[in-house]
């Protein structure tokens, strides 16, 4: 029964990972409006990010799916396997709403031994910083986080900044990689948990692309785990 119990989850889990992202309009009466049927606004910035003098806002929402909604069992809490988007509305002077972006960047759950991985975003200036999570309870000894840096810039909600920090739980090591993509330097920092050992940092030019525009990016976890 467990074994059944597993594999629906799975299913269910892997058909919202393979799902594609819902169409929105390219333009509504409010930024709420631009959300498909289903999914709820979870957080919401309102900034002038494209510097036209009016109030546009960046939201986060969730799929609602009670499919993906999975309940609570024996030393396991309910958790959720929805996905959710991140969605940029420029205001229009006739008072609606312009879609600027849509982004599945924030990484789904994917597991009860995986922690949500939203941290939140917040506003800065005319643009906004997002904050993803990585936790598990079980299958894991690494935990970290990823920070990206957007604003609106060269026609896209770009990143211009990229901040990733792995730690291990059993030895205490931690890696540090910061990109700036605006200058193209990355910078990496290495400090080992052994007593006495001292950071060890290097600087070295980004080896990709430095126009990465957050529509682009699929999954924020997964976004350039290969470096350094």
């Amino acid at each position: 029964m467990r074994v059944i119990r597993g594999v629906a989850i799975l299913l269910a889990v892997m058909s919202a990972l393979a799902a594609p992202l819902p169409r929105l309009p390219t333009s509504a009466a409010t930024p709420d409006a631009l959300l498909p049927a289903g999914w709820t606004v979870q957080q919401r910035l309102r900034a002038d990010f494209n510097g036209d003098g009016l109030t546009d806002t960046v939201l986060v929402a969730q799929n609602t799916d009670p499919r993906q909604i999975h309940p609570a069992q024996q030393y396991q809490e309910a958790w959720n396997s929805n996905p959710r988007l991140l969605v940029g509305a420029f205001a229009r002077r006739d008072g609606r709403a312009q879609l600027a972006f849509r982004s599945a960047v924030i990484t789904t759950r994917t597991s009860p031994n995986m922690e949500d991985p939203f941290d939140g975003i917040k506003a800065f200036g005319r643009g906004f910083r997002l904050t993803l999570r990585e936790f598990y309870w079980m299958g894991s000894w690494t935990a970290g986080s990823v920070t990206f840096t957007v604003r609106w810039q060269d026609g896209c909600f770009r990143v211009i900044g990229y901040d990733r920090y792995i730690f291990h739980r059993a030895t205490h090591d931690s890696e540090t990689v910061s990109i700036n993509f605006l200058t193209g330097r990355m910078q990496v920092i290495l400090e080992s948990g052994a007593e006495a050992a001292r950071p060890v940092e290097r600087w070295s030019p980004y080896p990709g692309s430095r126009r990465v525009c957050l529509q682009d990016i699929p999954s924020g976890l997964d976004f350039r785990r290969d470096l350094p």
